[in-house]
């Protein structure tokens, strides 16, 4: 009897991977130890949630509970992409060759004219490999101060890399213990097999203004968007057998980035990996990414490494993408952008949290594409945070039996949540039924190592779910991918209706970007 394959089955929450405690720890004692359940419990840490919930405000868990009892009414449509890669990767465990004509659903659709538009999405493949650079790196040629006043550490001058090993341990063995977030609990843990590793708060050091201008000048010069603002965060310290495991930072409004220089390495290793990349801590070596890229440190064999974590905030507004793109690239995705059929949906190259208002960069230059497009030929552009669920059952056998291959896609704009959690009001009901009529649209993307998770059979924990800091208060804390939603008239926003930036949709006619942007930042 033919048995089908184990289902593969994924969810498309994007939580934020990134471990730290720092809204927790920075107010509770350095020396305090977690619970017997490795979490941090302090009730004068934290406000207690039945408060936020009588404001009215909404909370990560908010969030995970619309995600699970999404309605079958918000589904906008299905990712061709991950519906393609799913039955690849069936394929892969057959021991007969799959006639992929005989395969229904994945050339039903294909028929319907998608398979013309997954071509056209290819020919942007190699502009978006050429500018979506998401990590830059070099070396700060000046030196520069550093004031430390934590306890048992004080410092106060220019670092001399003759004295770097007795001050990085003197730093490493007064400094706090590190947690991490495990977003799916949303808790603050601490678990060595996750991470290992001591910090030093922003609250206990300090550097120069005009180090921070550096940093903001040296962002500006690598990606987009280059008007920001930059935070000291912390000092991340790594000792023998210290260690994270991959995982992304906790995203944050209005957080675009994250900043790390070193500040001493002794390990005689590039220990940090940053989206395949491998970087030292030597005094004045930096490194720089977006909060969502996947990073990792490696387990320190050998001394000790210290980096100065910086948070790198937008402060321009209604800032456009085409600025920052090379102008040969410019014509070439704007006559991509014209021959795709209408209606299509396409993910965006970064992650977002819920209530962002301004894209990232590539992001942001093809909404500015989409948005000229449909100025001079009447559509609507949107842009909102979505959720895919998807569930995939196949046949290892040669049988009569068809897979079936399923990766829906549901709006979840700040109108959906409200109506799901049932605090929808006629207005938010009205904003919601924007998209009511929106059905059967083909979502694409170029690239879904960054804007997605490959689905596994069995998908590591902590590449997924773990984080900086957990934050199970503020809805910002989790990452969600973002789709570029373009629609003909008559389709989504038939009454000129925009939602404000919160609900992260909007309309090219009436020029409400609605887009996103914003993911927080927290580094090993």
């Amino acid at each position: 009897m033919t048995t089908p394959a184990s289902p593969v089955t994924g969810v498309r929450r994007q939580r934020s991977p990134s471990p730290e405690v720092h809204r927790l720890q920075s107010q509770l004692s350095p020396s305090r130890p977690p619970n017997k359940k490795g979490r941090l419990d302090d009730e004068d840490a934290v406000q207690p949630l039945s408060l936020l919930q009588l404001s009215g405000l909404r909370t990560a868990l908010d969030l995970q509970k619309a995600i699970e009892n999404i309605h079958d009414g918000d589904k906008l449509g299905h990712c061709v992409s991950k519906i393609r890669i799913v039955h690849n990767r069936a394929d892969d465990y057959r021991w007969y060759t799959a006639e992929i004509e005989e395969k229904g659903e994945l050339n039903k659709r294909a028929r319907k004219g998608e398979a013309s538009n997954e071509k056209i999405i290819q020919e942007l493949v190699p502009i978006y490999e050429r500018l979506c650079v998401p990590f830059a790196k070099g070396v700060l040629d000046q030196p520069f101060r550093l004031r430390i006043t934590r306890a048992g550490c004080p410092f106060d001058g220019e670092l001399d890399q003759r004295e770097t090993h007795t001050r990085l341990q003197h730093w490493f063995d007064n400094a706090a213990l590190s947690g991490y977030g495990d977003v799916l609990a949303q808790e603050t843990k601490f678990d060595e097999d996750v991470r290992k590793a001591r910090e030093i708060p922003a609250s206990e050091f300090s550097v120069e203004p005009a180090l921070l201008e550096w940093i903001q000048s040296c962002w500006s010069k690598s990606f987009h968007p280059p008007g920001v603002r930059v935070e000291p965060y912390k000092i991340h310290l790594y000792g023998p057998g210290g260690h994270f495991k991959a995982h992304r930072d906790t995203p944050q409004i209005n957080l675009v980035g994250t900043f790390l220089l070193g500040v001493g390495d002794t390990t005689h290793q590039k220990n940090l990996v940053v989206n395949g990349n491998e970087v030292s801590a030597k005094e004045g070596e930096w490194c720089a990414f977006y909060p969502d890229v996947v990073h990792s440190v490696k387990k320190v064999n050998f001394g000790h490494r210290a980096v100065i974590a910086f948070k790198i905030f937008r402060t321009t507004e209604n800032q456009d993408g085409a600025g920052t793109v090379p102008p040969e690239y410019r014509i070439p995705v704007a006559q991509v952008l014209n021959k795709l059929q209408l209606p299509i949906g396409i993910f965006l190259d970064r992650q977002y949290c819920i209530g962002t208002t301004q894209l990232s960069g590539f992001d942001a230059f093809l909404l500015q594409c989409a948005k000229d497009r449909a100025a001079s030929e009447g559509f609507v552009v949107h842009v909102l945070p979505v959720v895919t669920k998807g569930d995939s059952v196949w046949w290892t056998n040669d049988s009569k039996c068809k897979d079936r291959l399923e990766a829906d896609v549901y709006a979840f704009t700040d109108a959906h949540i409200e109506c799901i959690l049932g605090r929808g009001d006629e207005e938010v009901w009205k904003r919601r039924d924007v998209f009511k009529d929106v059905k059967k649209v083909p979502f694409f993307s170029m690239d879904f190592k960054q804007s997605t998770v490959i689905w596994k059979e069995a998908v590591d924990e902590y590449e997924n779910h773990t984080g900086n800091e957990a934050d199970v208060y503020r809805e910002d804390s989790l990452y969600f991918s973002y789709a570029l939603l373009m629609l003909p008239l008559g389709l989504g926003n038939p009454e000129g209706i925009a939602e404000d930036s919160e609900g992260s949709s909007g309309t090219a006619s009436e020029g409400a970007d609605g887009t996103a942007e914003g993911s927080l930042d927290e580094n090993a």
